[in-house]
């Protein structure tokens, strides 16, 4: 499990520190999800990126809007948009942790706000994945850190038929000695090593 929840490890007493680490995870992230999805512990299957768009063709948005994820669920194959927003030192650390529905009020963008009312407009568009039209059931919003006590309240709010944490995802993987996840964060490491050691080299 990790010896630091997120809050612990990434809002710190120097926040250009937390904000340089918080754009380098931002970097592959939403991989992690991907690795989590291979295991037996996920519920769900990753099926690949979405695209949704207005069903009507004068609509300017004729290209649509790509999220991160179809989760398929193994036992009831149900399909679920899934997007993962992992906002660490953003706007003073106000989105590190989710612990309430107003916090996701705050955030107005038009791929997050299509994903937040999808399911009470869904009518209205068309969804496929990897150019096959498909039927969605619901929508999982992934976040950095949940207050699980209070997950409840916000998935009832937005009608969102779940919230994942990504700080509990990493700590499964870490539990259960995920290999694919070793060698992904063992590949990372060794790539910013070379970084970092080719800034330093000697004229």
């Amino acid at each position: 499990m990790l010896t630091k929840n997120f809050n612990g490890f990434f809002h710190s007493d120097t926040k250009t520190r937390d904000k340089f680490l918080s754009r380098l995870f931002g970097i592959f992230n939403e991989e992690i999800v991907r690795i989590w999805c291979h295991t037996n512990e996920s519920k769900y299957v990753d099926l690949g990126r979405p695209t949704v768009k207005l069903k009507r063709e004068n609509e300017v948005n004729k290209r649509g809007r790509t999220f991160d994820y179809t989760f398929e669920h193994k036992e009831s194959k149900h399909l679920f948009i899934g997007e993962c927003k992992c906002w660490l030192e953003y706007e003073d650390y106000k989105y590190l942790k989710l612990d309430n529905a107003k916090q996701l009020d705050g955030y107005h963008g038009e791929s997050f706000t299509l994903f937040k009312n999808f399911r009470k407009e869904s009518d209205k568009y068309e969804v496929k994945v990897n150019n096959i039209p498909k039927t969605i059931d619901g929508m999982i919003l992934i976040w950095g850190a949940v207050n699980e006590s209070k997950k409840q309240d916000i998935i009832s709010t937005y009608g969102f038929e779940d919230i994942l944490s990504l700080e509990n995802i990493i700590s499964e993987l870490i539990y259960t000695q995920n290999a694919e996840y070793a060698d992904f964060i063992q590949e990372k490491s060794i790539w910013c090593e070379e970084l970092f050691g080719y800034l330093l080299q000697a004229e």
